[in-house]
């Protein structure tokens, strides 16, 4: 999945003929942290931990389109545990959208959602 996307990406910025035009390539990086007196969600024995969350991100889209629009999201959010490092993970997340507008009375549009998440925090 990640080739297709890389292949796609690369395709865009060079040129190639026939591959979709992006109006907008954005890159960001997303973070949070977090205390969990309860990293295990055990009963009995409570282990406590601090959990830094990244959240990597990159967005290809025609958001503003007259007649349609397009937009395709890939990020790989992370979780890592200062003592325990069995709860860290990283996983994926792929989302896209495309809206068509064909007349005034009839617009398409289509959405999709992969999410690959191992994590036990969430």
């Amino acid at each position: 999945m990640r080739t297709i996307f890389a292949l796609a990406l690369v395709a865009c910025a060079l040129g190639i003929p026939g591959a979709p035009r992006a109006a907008e390539l954005t890159f960001a990086i997303d973070g949070a942290v977090e205390y969990d007196s309860n990293v295990f969600r055990s009963k009995r024995d409570e282990k406590d931990d601090f959990i830094f969350r990244l959240r990597p991100w990159v967005k290809l889209g025609e958001e503003r389109g007259q007649d349609h629009s397009y937009t395709l999201t890939y990020a790989l959010p992370a979780e890592f545990a200062v003592e325990h490092t069995e709860v860290d993970d990283v996983d994926q997340e792929l989302y896209g959208t495309a809206d068509y507008h064909v007349n005034d009375r009839l617009d398409l549009y289509a959405s999709n959602a992969f999410r690959y998440l191992r994590s036990e925090l969430r």
